[in-house]
This record gives C-alpha cells, sequence and structure tokens, in this order.
C-alpha cells in the first residue's frame, strides 16, 4: 500500500492538461507502438484484473488494436500520444491506474476560475465567489452543456471509480483554463457561461473569466480558520469544537506518519522518498543523515491518537470526530494501533468480509526491494511470478482456538521489530481499551484508498456513524499502486497491484459508501456554505441526540467468556 496516497497528491499539485513531454518532436508509428506493447505488457502482467471493465481478455484486446490503429502514419507528438493512452486507462476506471500528468513549468501561464466548489451529495455547489454573490447555487450546465452529459464526458478522459470520483474530477477540471479545454474543446475568450439554479430556486446564466492564480487570491481572501490550532502542517492534529470539550476532532488529511517510514525500512523499502515528502510536508527543514534523529522529529498517528484518548477521558467527551475529508490515503496498517486502543484485544477477534488479493509480479517484487526468493522466505510461501497472494484485511494466520492475548501478542511480534518507536507504547495497552467514545467519520470524495478501508473498518469494528459526501474510491477495485516509465516517449504511469474485494457479492449499488447523514445541497446552505459545515452538522446531530452514545452490542460484550469469536465465511 506503499504509494496509495500518490494518485490524490498528484491531483491537487499537478495542472490536469499540462505536460513538459515535448510538444515539438514528432515520434514515428513504429516507435509509438513499441511503447503501446510495452504499456500493455505492463497492465497485464502487474494489474490483478485489467480486463474487468473491459468484459474480457478479448474485448481489452480489441481497444488495444483500436488504439494502435488510431496512431497516424506520420507519428505523433508525445503530448498527442499521452491523450490517447489517458482516453485507454480511463476505460478500467481504476484511481490507481492513470498516468503521471508531468508540472508545468511555469503555472502562472494557466489561469483559474474565481470561484471554490463544494460537492454535495446531490450536485455541485459553489462555495466561495466574489463577494460571496454566487455563494450557495448548484451548478447546472457549463457553455450549454448539462452537469450530468460532463459527468459522462469526465469518465471518458479520467479513471473514476463511481460517480463521485467524476464530480472530483469535473470540479477540479473546472478550476483550470487548461484542463477546462480538454474537456469543452475551445473556449474563445477565457471565459465560461454557466447555469446556475440559485438558493432561493431560481435559474440563472453567468459568464465568468478565468483569472491569474495571484488574481483569484485578492477576489477570494482565505476565509479566517476558528481551528487554527488543528489546521497546522502535521499529517494530523486535534481540537475540541465544543466549549465543553465533549467532542474532539482529528484532522487526518494523509496518511502517513513516522510509522510508514519504520514500515519500509524494516521491510527492506527505499524509505529516502517517503522521508523527504514527510519533511517537506511538515516544515521540518532539511533530513539529518542519522536515521534515528530524521525518525524522532517525525509525527507519530499512534502517539497522536493514544494522547488524544488519554485527554478525552480525562475530559470525559464523548463523541470523537475523525476528519477524513481530504485523506487521500497512504499506508493502511498504521490505521490499526488506532482500532485496537479503541477496542483492545476485542480488536484481534474481529474478521470483517474485506478482501485484498497481490498478484506477484517482477514490478511488485520491485517496488517491494524484494527477489521472489526473499518474498517467498518472509511470507512462508511458494510463490511464482504470476500466482496471485490472497488475503483479508482482519485475517491474520492463527488457529481459530488461539486467546485473544495470545493473537494480540503474535501480531506484535509478527508487525514490528522491538526498535519500532511505537512497540513500547502498543506493549503497554496490554490488550486494554484506551478510552471509548462514539466515533463519527467525516468523508469526502476525496477520501480515497487507505482512508476509505479506514472509514469502513471504523464502521465495521467501532459501529462509526459516517456523515458527509461518498468516497470516490470503489469498493471492489485495483489498489496499491506500482510506477513505470515508457522507454520512448517517457510518459510516467501507475498500475495497481493488488484488488481490494469490500463487498465480495457486488451487491452495493454503483459501488458507493454511502453516509449514514449525507450532506446534501439544503444542508450545506443551512450552514451557510461553510467549510467545515460538516462539523457544524455533526454537533447538532449530537444535540439533537440523532447520533447515540450507544451503539450495537460491542464486541467486547459479545466474546465474555468465549475468548474468540467465528469467523465471517
Amino acid at each position: 500500500m506503499a504509494n496509495m496516497a500518490k494518485r490524490i497528491i498528484l491531483l491537487f499539485v499537478v495542472c490536469l492538461n499540462g505536460s513538459l513531454l515535448s510538444a515539438q518532436h514528432v515520434y514515428s508509428r513504429s516507435i509509438l507502438i513499441e511503447d503501446v506493447r510495452e504499456f500493455v505488457d505492463i497492465l497485464e502482467n502487474t494489474h490483478p484484473e485489467p480486463y474487468l471493465k473491459f468484459g474480457g481478455k478479448i474485448q481489452f484486446h480489441k481497444q488495444i488494436q483500436t488504439l494502435i490503429d488510431s496512431i497516424p502514419e506520420g507519428g505523433l507528438t508525445a503530448p498527442a500520444f499521452y491523450d490517447r493512452l489517458s482516453n485507454f486507462v480511463a476505460k478500467m476506471h481504476d484511481g490507481h491506474t492513470f498516468l503521471v500528468q508531468e508540472p508545468q513549468e511555469d503555472h502562472s501561464t494557466d489561469s483559474i476560475l474565481p470561484v471554490s466548489f463544494k460537492i454535495t451529495t446531490d450536485g455541485l455547489v459553489i462555495s466561495r465567489s466574489e463577494k460571496e454573490m454566487l455563494n450557495g447555487a448548484c451548478l447546472v450546465a457549463v457553455n450549454t452543456i448539462p452537469v450530468e452529459t460532463l459527468l459522462q464526458n469526465v469518465q471518458r478522459i479520467k479513471p473514476v471509480e463511481n460517480k463521485y470520483g467524476a464530480y472530483f474530477e469535473l470540479a477540479q477540471a473546472l478550476m483550470s483554463y487548461r484542463s477546462t479545454q480538454k474537456l469543452l474543446g475551445s473556449i474563445d475568450p477565457k471565459e465560461l457561461e454557466i447555469k446556475l439554479l440559485l438558493p432561493e430556486g431560481r435559474s440563472v446564466v453567468k459568464t465568468i473569466s478565468y483569472v491569474s492564480f495571484d488574481d483569484k487570491k485578492s477576489l477570494l481572501p482565505s476565509p479566517p480558520d476558528a481551528g487554527k490550532d488543528a489546521r497546522n502542517d502535521a499529517p494530523f492534529a486535534y481540537r475540541y469544537v465544543d466549549a465543553p470539550k465533549k467532542v474532539a476532532c482529528l484532522r487526518y488529511p494523509s496518511t502517513f506518519s513516522r510509522e510508514v517510514i519504520e514500515l519500509q525500512k524494516q521491510w527492506g523499502q527505499d524509505y529516502t522518498h517517503t522521508l523527504s515528502m514527510l519533511y517537506e510536508k511538515c516544515h521540518l527543514g532539511s533530513v539529518p543523515d542519522s536515521y534515528e534523529e530524521a525518525i524522532r522529529k517525525l509525527p507519530s498517528f499512534a502517539e497522536t491518537f493514544f494522547d488524544l484518548l488519554h485527554d478525552m477521558k480525562k475530559n470525559e467527551s464523548t463523541h470523537l470526530i475523525i476528519d477524513l475529508r481530504e485523506n487521500g490515503g497512504g499506508w493502511m496498517p498504521i490505521n490499526i494501533s488506532s482500532l485496537y486502543m479503541l477496542k483492545g484485544d476485542a480488536y484481534f477477534a474481529y474478521d470483517c468480509k474485506a478482501e485484498y488479493h497481490t498478484l506477484i509480479s517482477e514490478r511488485f517484487l520491485e517496488k517491494m526491494n524484494m527477489t521472489l526468493e526473499e518474498y517467498n522466505e518472509s511470507h512462508r510461501s511458494t510463490y511464482k511470478i504470476g500466482d496471485y497472494q490472497f488475503g483479508y484485511f482482519m485475517r491474520n494466520s492463527w488457529p481459530d482456538d488461539m486467546p485473544l492475548d495470545g493473537r494480540r501478542k503474535k501480531y506484535l511480534r509478527d508487525t514490528f521489530n522491538k526498535d519500532f518507536s511505537e512497540w513500547k507504547l502498543l506493549e503497554s495497552i496490554d490488550g486494554s481499551v484506551v478510552y471509548s467514545p462514539k466515533i463519527i467519520v467525516i468523508t469526502s470524495p476525496a477520501t480515497f484508498s487507505a482512508a476509505f478501508q479506514y472509514a469502513f473498518l471504523l464502521k465495521e469494528i467501532c459501529d462509526a456513524v459516517i456523515v458527509g459526501v461518498p468516497s470516490m474510491q470503489a469498493y471492489n477495485n485495483g489498489i496499491g499502486s506500482t510506477y513505470y516509465r515508457l522507454q520512448h516517449t517517457g510518459i510516467r504511469g501507475s498500475v495497481s497491484n493488488s484488488f481490494q474485494l469490500f463487498d465480495p457479492e457486488y451487491l452495493i449499488p454503483e459501488s458507493i459508501f454511502r453516509p449514514d447523514y449525507p450532506l446534501t445541497k439544503e444542508i450545506f446552505l443551512k450552514y451557510h456554505c461553510d467549510k467545515d459545515a460538516e462539523i457544524a452538522y455533526i454537533l447538532d446531530l449530537i444535540r439533537d441526540e440523532k447520533i447515540s452514545l450507544f451503539p450495537r452490542a460491542s464486541l467486547q460484550t459479545t466474546l465474555e467468556g468465549r475468548g474468540t469469536i467465528p469467523r465471517r465465511r
């Protein structure tokens, strides 16, 4: 799961329509066909289920042949070839399988729409506009093209997994002049005609011109940040959102922390890139030469969560909001410590239905920095290239009759080295519940990959209440990014190396993880289009006793006198 968050990070730091790929050099048709064949080899030998969305292997290769036939005799520039590959990748509808867009050399040459959008469960709403004139207006059409058509068009050029992924990509595309051109065709002059449904129910048509990035800052100054203490540059921080300190909120925008570095080092992977990324993200300066010194400066998710629960216990707090709205993923294993703190040994009895299967490929092993022999030795397995490693998110290699404390000790022993910085902390819990507030999780379309998995498990294990907008992550899809670069054009991309099944029988319509309390346009308007409307909504739900303090029969109750519970089959 090492690169799960990179998909979302790239969406925010890279222009959707720009490229440093040579716009002048034309590659010959034969050279481009070689890159297509390399591209197909990567997909077929690394992705665990590349044919699924095409309807089978024959249809997959039929589309590949169509791609090859579309290359003109005179060849193509790299950006033009990129667009053809991108259209093919979009048909896989897999957010972890995508092409990496090269960053613009100078973003100032692009222009941006001077509004901000909020995705609600039932539309795309303007959340910020000049003098707040359009705040709360719902987007109906752009240049006379209905939003529903635009959502369909986005899915032809971006690998989205469900409707909310299409909303996310549409909102991103409309912000940039270049990316809007790619979506709509030529726009001259640099402006959009947008049809809006105003809060009072009246339809209007407005023309909005694109402006420079600096002009947008002056037109839309940043709003006051009431939660400044919890919105710093750390990967996570918490605060109380009510005066009596009964409701805490953990802002969790990225599933990366000190533990990721330690696990990468423990598993023999190159951790230096992730270490540099975290130092930059947390504004910690230069990375020290000493690993021990470097690791000490990084924030730990386990320590933060442990301190939070202790602080909540001291204040007799009742509810914990875990805010995953901006969390594009990362490493799911770092979340397990928090589940253990919330459930104690009962965590090790739980066995949800979620499956996780990995294709053993040469590129996957290269990513893991292991030979096949080393991988087999570490997993006590006999895999060959092309085999699948079948696994489950909550199922571990222990006998059904093993006592819970034995499972815990085995898990800690098998997962962490003794020099792991959180070893003593996790061991000191000794199977007890640190504190057990009512959990409320906020999701948005940007809640992706490991963040989606965390939200799902919090609901399954801790009876969490989900509030907000559905994730763009499908229940069943590719997961885990393995990166590559095509030989001739240099186009880079990611391909999934595993496949998750959170709905093994494919029973959930549209593969959408729906909140218990959705953030609709009406509710967003009720809270004045505030960026933290979800938190205000939650506080009212708590006040009105719609979010109960009393979950369903707890696992601990179920386990009394038994020491284990049966696995789900």
